[in-house]
């Protein structure tokens, strides 16, 4: 090996381009598969996740209280049971202190199908007065004492705490501070239990089902429990648990997206294959100066296999190398990408995605794979190349020229192909997110904070917070608020008469909110006052009525479109509002705006629209101060503001996974756009060292400098526009692919594809003009000499 170590000294820069390029692939493939490892970890993180099952209605997993219940006697259920996931804010008082907590509501046999492990107590332990802390919590609020059987007050209801479990939150049930007995009188689950099959919202059900049943006929057995239900009856579903982590069915829960995890893998893949397509082009370059080492090698009795067999063990040897300096970077850079690709709003993304997952011994085996498998491709080229030629033919020059340089071009057009196809797809998601982020709200959000205060507060504590909002010199108007265009919103669905179902997002606003938002009347026909409802112009389409009609109470409340118990009046048409957090007008999906008084608006979750007045920063800065300082006032507590910002900035929150993308594609498409560079420069240098003879000549016979260097030039914008050719169709299946995602997405413009092709020729022209030019500007007398 001591001549492949003098190899690599006397070729530095090619050696460094090498070693640079592949270290820094696999250090990122590294922390790319260890992310999407842990996050197939927390998707498993139920102990029996193969047979436990969530329930679903119309693919969601918003439940009521009496479906476990029912379920239960399925002969194929094992276990079945109800949960709501954590709320934010409640207050908590422990020996005269308050405390603002997570809370949430669970059964018994949510503890063990969950698998939650306890510190003290445990599961048979809980009753309908007790309540479980968390280990962190309980350290809180009691760090000398043992908190167990003693008196807490959640909500301004007792409990006696029965058990500590140790911390949730890094798998599929989300982190809490305590748990409360569904069966508590005045727990979060009172309300639901008092409606069971009728009240559907914060609620998941879990069933695990015997090993030996069939899921399918399971669903057509739950389904056929409810028969008697409309909104039940073959409506239910299952999807595995390890599946919902990845569903759009998951509501409440940690969650995962399928897509950044497909994103990321893609680019990775992509990104290993342009390094290692760079150590085979550079070391295919580099093969006719070890010609003759190799030629003497044969001489002295080596076989061909001999000389496979050393090029691959010396690829090997250099990918061993590679990759234990990409495992200590990619230690080092996990903490940043995390940062750069991951929300942090969602802590679930990053709860496994550890420097010390990276040292899993699993991970190490499938490392080393990945490093084989690299090394024999690395190496496999530049060896047949090598081993094939004749050992006399290699003592007298460098035989093999042309195969060499095809292979090089082809090579290099490879490398520009996948980074042309990355720019393109870069280009067009920046362009999609712009798109995304521009699209028509359906009403007017200048200068509209949106506040949420916290769960704790009463109808009557949430009048008075809005009374000290108006004192406020920012705020010019504050209205109530019960879901926004494109921020949140209730949902219920209803099937028409020709077997549809339709979806209706509701919004509740007073008239204050309502005005301020300024939506577009279409039709108006009587006063906008409370107790009467807007429809959104695609709500008009869905029940078969008439936008500029005057019998649109009649056609939705006599057609039996409206929700059980509403009967309000339709006050108008208004035009289409985004819907949902999704932010997308879906097909078979329309909006009805609810209009309430502000003094009787006791909706639980009643929140504040606000327009301010002079700079955003300070705005919200006053406001939020103002509301922890009621909470001082009121509860003797400190607590941080839920939510406080302006609705254009919860707009683009809502975006989150596609700027995720954008960042991560950004960033790959930053690294090969850098591993082209220095493929071409390393490239540049060869061709240019090899056809100093030829420019030489040419400028004998009276060819300038210049005219050199843009005869060379040629070659590579040449290998830039056929690249530019092969990826041109990849580039725009992949494009229609990831636009399709969108109901509301752009049309492909001719510029993206234009400036793809103006940065490629950027790329290449500054990766090997200087090395042109510079051959180029030799004394030819002094080429010829060396000749």
């Amino acid at each position: 090996m001591k001549s492949f170590f003098r190899f690599l000294m006397h070729n530095r820069l090619y050696s460094l381009i090498n070693f640079a390029g592949l270290t820094l692939s696999l250090a990122l493939v590294i922390i790319i598969f260890s992310f999407v490892d842990a996050q197939r970890r927390i998707s498993k993180s139920l102990p029996d996740y193969g047979n436990t099952y969530a329930v679903t209605r119309e693919g969601m997993t918003i439940m009521c209280f009496g479906i476990a219940e029912r379920i239960e006697g399925l002969p194929e259920c094992e276990a079945a049971s109800t949960f709501s996931s954590p709320t934010p804010n409640h207050i908590c008082e422990f020996q005269g202190r308050n405390f603002q907590t997570d809370a949430m509501s669970a059964d018994r046999t949510f503890l063990e199908i969950a698998g939650v492990e306890f510190v003290s107590g445990g599961a048979e332990d809980f009753t309908a007065s007790g309540i479980l802390l968390s280990e962190t919590f309980a350290s809180r609020i009691s760090s000398d004492t043992d908190p167990m059987g003693m008196r807490i007050s959640v909500d301004s209801t007792d409990y006696m705490v029965e058990g500590v479990f140790k911390n949730l939150g890094s798998g599929l049930i989300p982190k809490t501070d305590i748990i409360i007995n569904n069966e508590a009188p005045s727990g979060p689950a009172a309300v639901y239990m008092k409606n069971p099959l009728n009240y559907f919202g914060n609620l998941t059900v879990l069933v695990k089902l015997r090993p030996d049943a069939d899921p399918f006929s399971a669903t057509g057995k739950i389904n056929g429990l409810f028969e008697d239900h409309d909104y039940l009856n073959g409506k239910l579903s299952l999807i595995r648990s390890d599946e919902l982590y990845f569903s759009d069915a998951n509501i409440s829960l940690n969650k995962g997206s399928r897509k950044l995890i497909r994103n990321m893998l893609a680019a990775g893949l992509a990104l290993l294959l342009l390094a290692v397509l760079n150590y085979v082009n550079l070391n295919t370059a580099l093969v006719g100066k070890r010609t003759r080492e190799l030629a003497i090698r044969r001489l002295l009795g080596s076989e061909r296999r001999d000389i496979l067999f050393r090029y691959i063990t010396e690829s090997g040897l250099f990918t061993a190398l590679c990759f234990t300096f990409a495992l200590l970077l990619a230690a080092a850079l996990t903490p940043v990408v995390g940062r750069l690709t991951l929300d942090p709003t969602q802590t679930v993304s990053s709860a496994l995605f550890r420097v010390a997952d990276i040292f899993r011994p699993l991970n190490i085996l499938y490392y080393l794979t990945l490093c084989l498998v690299t090394s024999v491709t690395c190496g496999i080229i530049p060896a047949l190349l090598a081993s094939r030629t004749p050992p006399v033919e290699a003592i007298k020059g460098s035989p093999g020229t042309r195969d060499k340089r095809s292979l090089m071009k082809i090579f290099i057009i490879l490398q520009n192909a996948i980074s042309i196809t990355l720019i393109t797809l870069t280009l067009t998601m920046e362009a999609q997110t712009r798109h995304m982020l521009d699209r028509p709200v359906g009403c007017d959000y200048t200068d509209l904070s949106y506040f949420v205060p916290g769960s704790f507060f009463r109808a009557e504590d949430r009048n008075l917070l809005m009374e000290r909002f108006r004192q406020l010199p920012c705020v010019a108007e504050i209205g109530a608020c019960n879901g926004l265009p494109g921020i949140s919103a209730s949902s219920y669905s209803k099937t028409a008469d020709d077997g549809r179902t339709i979806t209706f997002y509701m919004m509740g606003l007073d008239t204050s909110a309502f005005e301020m938002l300024g939506f577009n009347i279409l039709n108006q026909t009587q006063e906008c006052l409370p107790g009467t409802m807007w429809m959104t112009e695609s709500t008009v389409r869905l029940i078969g009525g008439e936008i500029y009609g005057e019998n649109l109470t009649e056609r939705f409340i006599g057609g039996g479109y409206n929700m059980k118990g509403m009967e309000q009046e339709v006050c108008g048409v208004i035009s289409d509002i985004l819907l949902g957090d999704a932010g997308e007008i879906m097909e078979g999906q329309g909006a009805i705006v609810n209009i309430y008084d502000s003094d009787d608006f006791n909706l639980q979750w009643k929140n504040f629209v606000i327009r301010t007045v002079g700079r955003h920063d300070e705005a919200l800065k006053m406001i939020s101060e103002t509301y922890e300082a009621f909470c001082r006032q009121q509860w003797n507590i400190d607590a941080g503001t839920y939510y406080n910002d302006y609705l254009s900035a919860r707009l683009k929150d809502n975006l989150s996974d596609e700027l995720l993308s954008l960042r991560l594609t950004e960033l790959l498409m930053l690294l090969a756009i850098l591993l082209s560079l220095s493929g071409l420069v390393a490239i540049s240098i060869y061709y240019t060292d090899s056809n100093a003879k030829s420019i030489a000549v040419h400028k004998v016979f009276g060819a300038t400098s210049s005219e050199e260097t843009f005869r060379n030039l040629r070659l590579y914008f040449g290998i830039t526009l056929v690249a530019y050719i092969l990826a041109v169709p990849v580039a725009l299946v992949l494009c229609r692919r990831y636009l399709e995602d969108f109901s509301y997405r752009m049309e492909l413009s001719a510029w993206i594809f234009i400036a793809t092709v103006l940065i490629s020729l950027a790329i290449t022209f500054i990766s090997v003009f200087f090395q042109v030019r510079r051959a180029a500007g030799v004394n030819p007398a002094e080429t010829l000499k060396k000749e």
